[in-house]
């Protein structure tokens, strides 16, 4: 199993490999011609900021493979602070524990969604 951690030291290897051959070139776009993408990622480590990682898009497709593969990585979120516009906090759970969240807030609103007004009932 790939851990966050291991996925992210071997695209920002790679990336420092693909830069240091770049040096001469200031246009983003790797020694073959190829372009760059970059994405802002975040580390799962407590306190991290967003840093920006630019790898080819072959170099991304396989690393969303690899991270699609791994149900234990730790997938962050910002999520914002209920009654403030500007505060956040970055929430880390397993890619399980995600799918888990998204589950019952799921059938939590099909719940409602199906709930019946009973006329007088207080609706």
């Amino acid at each position: 199993m790939y851990s966050v951690r291991s996925v992210v030291a071997a695209a920002a290897l790679a990336f420092a490999s693909a830069s240091s051959a770049d040096q001469t070139s200031q246009s983003g776009a790797s020694p073959a011609g190829v372009p760059k993408v970059c994405q802002y990622v975040v580390s799962a480590d407590p306190g991290a900021k967003p840093y920006e990682l630019c790898l080819t898009r072959e170099e991304w497709t396989a690393k969303k493979l690899a991270d699609s593969k791994d149900a234990n990585r730790q997938v962050c979120h910002y999520e914002e602070t209920p009654g403030t516009r500007l505060r956040s906090r970055k929430v880390c759970m397993t890619a399980t524990e995600w799918a888990e969240q998204r589950r019952l807030e799921r059938e939590a609103v099909e719940k409602i969604q199906q709930s019946v007004c009973v006329p007088g009932a207080g609706c």
